[in-house]
C-alpha cells in the first residue's frame, strides 16, 4: 500500500508476513533479550528497510538503533519504519531528494473517548464527527505517527500530539499543522501527507522534500 501513498523516487518494501528466521538480521543483535514478538517486528522491520535502500543501489545495507531507539540510516540516505499485525513496510530516499520520510500502519480499531481526548483538540474531534471519512479518529492518529517520524530526524525534538492538527481530506490526503516552537524556523509548520484503508489496515505517509535545515535548538 505504501507504494501508492509516496512519490516514485521513494523506495518502499512492504510485507504481510514476518521474517522466518528474525535472528538472521544482522541489526537484532542490538536488542538483547526481548519477546519473540519484538524480536520478530524489529527484523522484519529491518528487513524491509534492506530491501528499499537496495533499490536505491544501497550495498550492505545496516539500520542501526540510536539512544532513543529509532533507526539510524546511512549516510546520504532517509526513511521511516513501521510495522503491525499483518503489516510490515520501510520507506527509504536519497538526503538529496528529501529531507524525511514518515510511515505507519495501524489495525482497524476504536479509540476510547479518554484516549481521543490525549491524542486530538477538540477541533479536531469535531471535525472529524463532520468530515465524513469513515475511520478518521485513527487515521488521524497515524498521520501523527507519520508526522513524528519525519519531524524527529529533523529536529531531535519531541512533538506532543497536541502539538499538532491534522485535517483528514476524504480524498486520501492529510494536512498537519504544527505549533511546536522549531516548526517555522524548519520549515516543518504545514506538511501534507496521504492515507488509505486496506484490508482491515490504515495507513499513512508523509515525504518532506529537500531543503537547507537550520541547526535546531530548543
Amino acid at each position: 500500500m505504501f507504494r501508492d501513498l509516496l512519490p516514485d523516487d521513494v523506495a518502499v518494501s512492504w510485507r504481510r508476513a514476518p521474517v522466518d528466521s528474525p535472528r538472521s538480521v544482522p541489526e537484532t543483535t542490538t536488542l538483547g533479550t526481548v519477546s519473540p514478538k519484538r524480536l520478530s517486528d524489529f527484523a522484519t522491520g529491518r528487513a524491509c528497510a534492506h530491501d528499499a535502500l537496495r533499490m536505491l543501489g544501497a550495498t550492505e545495507p545496516t539500520v542501526s538503533r540510536g539512544t532513543t531507539g529509532a533507526p539510524v540510516w546511512p549516510g546520504g540516505f532517509v526513511g521511516s519504519i513501521t510495522h503491525c499485525t499483518g503489516a510490515f513496510g520501510a520507506a527509504a530516499a536519497s538526503s538529496d531528494r528529501y529531507r524525511s520520510v514518515g510511515i505507519d500502519a495501524e489495525p482497524l480499531h476504536d479509540l476510547s473517548p479518554d484516549m481521543l481526548r490525549l491524542l486530538q483538540s477538540p477541533e479536531e474531534l469535531d471535525r472529524g464527527r463532520a468530515g465524513g471519512v469513515r475511520h478518521a479518529d485513527l487515521i488521524n492518529f497515524s498521520a501523527k505517527e507519520s508526522l513524528y517520524k519525519a519531524w524527529h530526524p529533523l529536529t531531535g525534538s519531541w512533538l506532543d500530539f497536541l502539538e499538532a492538527t491534522v485535517e483528514v481530506a476524504p480524498d486520501g490526503t492529510f494536512t498537519a499543522t504544527v505549533r511546536h516552537q522549531l516548526a517555522a524556523r524548519t520549515g516543518l509548520k504545514r506538511l501534507t501527507g496521504t492515507w488509505a484503508v486496506h484490508d482491515g489496515v490504515v495507513y499513512t505517509a508523509l515525504a518532506v522534500a529537500a531543503r537547507a535545515v537550520p541547526p535546531a535548538t530548543r
